[in-house]
């Protein structure tokens, strides 16, 4: 019980500084933009970063392409996604 409530607490804390760390971080005075390559950490960055424009770039090998999992994921979070 005790295991399950710092799980818990340490999931809350991680999305909270995770969330101020990439807002702290959008703010300009110009229009901003992200590279989204389908991985874990582009995916969660862009999640937190709200409707900022990505872009992504695609191999012609399949092994390492992932621009289709990046346009999964914009548009899974409803954001743009230039190819």
């Amino acid at each position: 019980m005790f295991l399950s409530w710092i799980v818990s607490r340490c999931r809350s804390s991680i999305g909270d500084l995770l969330r101020q760390a990439v807002q702290s971080r959008c703010v300009a005075n110009v229009p901003l933009g992200m590279f989204l390559s389908g991985g874990v950490g582009s995916s969660t960055i862009a999640a937190f970063a709200s409707n900022i424009p990505t872009f992504t770039l695609g191999f012609e090998s399949a092994e390492y392409d992932e621009s289709v999992a990046a346009a999964k994921i914009a548009s899974h979070l409803q954001i743009p996604n230039e190819r």
